[in-house]
């Protein structure tokens, strides 16, 4: 045993003095409500959770009513579902035909007037009268569902008046007619309309939407819809290479849409579902999570990023690939007030095998092209366990966090380690990387950067987590200041440019129960690191040892 503590404390103070060189490379509280859609008459009630324990909510927009519900584990050890029940009402004086589509995801079960995962429902509702649809979670904490209605409606025999827009970057018809500017047509509420919509060159079709309720009515190029009041409806149109995204089933083509979504219901991660672009200026609300997935599962990884088992199998590390890519377009951008999670897997690898800490296998990729830039505001976190790359910029304000893995291929560790630690000497290392973020990033007073890594040693894996930019890290911008830093990849260089104040410090490192400060060492800036001071005062609070390469200007 104190073979092993001895070789695992040696590591940790290996890793301290790594971490300051960095070279290149919930309880919520349930209630119950009611809710408007576009039809005023359209009565919607619902009930709270069927335990305090688990949690339930139901919100509207337009036409579209979204249910939610969460289950919990008593005991620890007694998984549990919770019930909420919708009541739906007919306040028109006469009957009316009660119609709309659902769909089911995460599990779980519906009763009532639906069951099953998706299907449309259609049938008479005498005035006055109401009905229940009842949404069961899976079981178990944090396990959550989502019914999703889309165009729920109470349709009667009274002439409609509804007025197609003219379409942009495309074209439809309405019962056969091409609409080319906008056109009010008279029917009865029960009668439907025959539409058809074709894209531009360049443009694909993305949905039927309502002006006067604000959502989609249909995802569907040829629809069959009624209407009980005036839809002002209008195909929309995108790009083709458009990013889309979907937050607990319901599908956006604007990133803005789909963050001020997330923010009203429970579901609060936005997940990118294709390899797409994104167009103009968006913002992702506080408490909302931009995911830009690395597998099917849709993992998201915030400040502990998932650690794959492969390499404690001794399986060889496995070269990253592109599972998922966001672009940002040239004139893009994004402010975030929420997060931003480029996810991935990491390796804890034998130290000397394979890279420690490193991504591996299939990533989320963000790509920012020349103009484009990422702002983030107090509160707003960028967890980059994947990769950013680009000519873009990113910008972290005071109060904001950055987050990205430390990757090693070695370390001379053993009793060396502690020898040279105790002399305070530089103790010697082979190559290691803070390179998962390639495009400029400025970090201003305030600002954060915290770095993940993890080794496989003495049977168990090791997981490392340092501060690197801000307080309590290596390097901090002082008052009025600022540091850029960015992966040169065709240099193989990492590199820092310093505006006005900033100090170096000494750096801890926590790894597993073991904290180390790096004031032990003389710390090395090795020779793949550029160094630029372009104006201000520098404050060494450490030693340091300029090592053959070092670029200082």
């Amino acid at each position: 045993m104190k073979t092993v503590f001895k070789r695992a404390f040696s590591f940790v103070l290996a890793l301290a003095l790594i971490a300051a060189i960095l070279p290149t490379a919930f309880l919520v509280t349930n209630a119950a409500g009611t809710l408007t859609v576009a039809d005023q008459n359209l009565g919607l009630s619902w009930s709270d959770a069927s335990s305090s324990n688990g949690k339930a909510s139901w919100t509207a927009s337009g036409t579209t009513v979204t249910g939610t519900a969460t289950g919990y584990t008593q005991w620890l050890i007694s998984k549990k579902s919770v019930t909420t029940t919708l009541t739906i009402t007919n306040n028109h004086s006469d009957d009316r035909t009660l119609m709309f589509s659902f769909t089911l995801t995460g599990g779980g079960s519906v009763s009532g007037l639906i069951s099953g995962t998706s299907g449309d429902y259609s049938e008479t509702l005498a005035a006055g009268a109401s009905a229940t649809i009842t949404l069961t979670s899976p079981t178990g904490s944090g396990n959550t569902n989502t019914l999703t209605l889309t165009g729920v409606q109470l349709l009667g025999n009274e002439l409609v008046s509804s007025t197609f827009l003219a379409p942009v970057n495309g074209s439809y018809t309405v019962d056969g007619t091409a609409i080319t500017s906008d056109k009010v047509i008279e029917k009865p509420g029960t009668e439907s309309y025959a539409l058809s919509a074709t894209a531009a060159s360049g443009y694909s079709f993305f949905g039927w939407w309502s002006e006067s309720a604000q959502s989609y009515l249909s995802k569907e190029a040829q629809a069959s819809l009624s209407f009980s009041s005036d839809p002002r409806l209008v195909p929309k149109f995108i790009p083709a290479d458009s990013a889309l995204f979907s937050v607990g089933g319901v599908s956006f083509a604007d990133l803005t849409e789909a963050g001020a979504y997330a923010a009203s219901v429970t579901t609060k991660t936005i997940v990118l579902t294709n390899n797409g672009t994104v167009y103009g200026s968006h913002i992702i609300p506080a408490g909302v999570t931009l995911l830009v997935p690395f597998n099917s599962s849709n993992t998201l990884y915030t400040t502990s990023p998932g650690c794959t088992s492969s390499f404690m199998n001794n399986v060889a590390w496995v070269q990253p690939t592109a599972y998922r890519t966001l672009t940002l377009d040239s004139a893009a951008s994004i402010t975030v007030n929420g997060a931003i999670s480029v996810s991935a897997q990491h390796a804890a690898a034998n130290g000397g095998k394979d890279f420690c800490g490193a991504p591996t296998g299939p990533c989320g990729f963000l790509d920012m092209e020349a103009g484009s830039h990422i702002t983030l505001n107090n509160g707003g976190r960028l967890y980059a366990w994947g990769f950013v790359t680009g000519e873009g910029t990113i910008e972290a304000l005071s109060g904001s966090a950055v987050y990205e893995m430390f990757q090693f291929t070695d370390f001379r560790g053993g009793t060396v380690t502690t020898d040279l630690a105790e002399a305070k000497m530089v103790f010697p290392m082979s190559q290691y990387y803070v390179q998962n973020i390639e495009v400029p990033t400025t970090f201003h007073q305030g600002a954060k950067e915290g770095l993940y890594t993890s080794v496989y040693m003495s049977s168990m894996c090791l997981n490392g987590e340092m501060t690197f930019i801000g307080t309590g890290g290596l390097f901090v911008p002082g008052t009025g200041g600022s540091i850029t830093k960015t992966y040169d990849g065709s240099r193989d260089r990492l590199v820092f440019d310093v505006y006005e104040n900033a100090t170096v410090n000494s750096i801890s490192l926590t790894l597993s129960t073991t904290k180390v400060n790096s004031a032990d060492f003389v710390l090395p800036i090795t020779n793949n690191v550029d160094i630029r001071i372009h104006s201000g005062t520098g404050t060494l609070a450490q030693s340091l040892a300029m090592l053959p390469g070092t670029n200082i200007s």
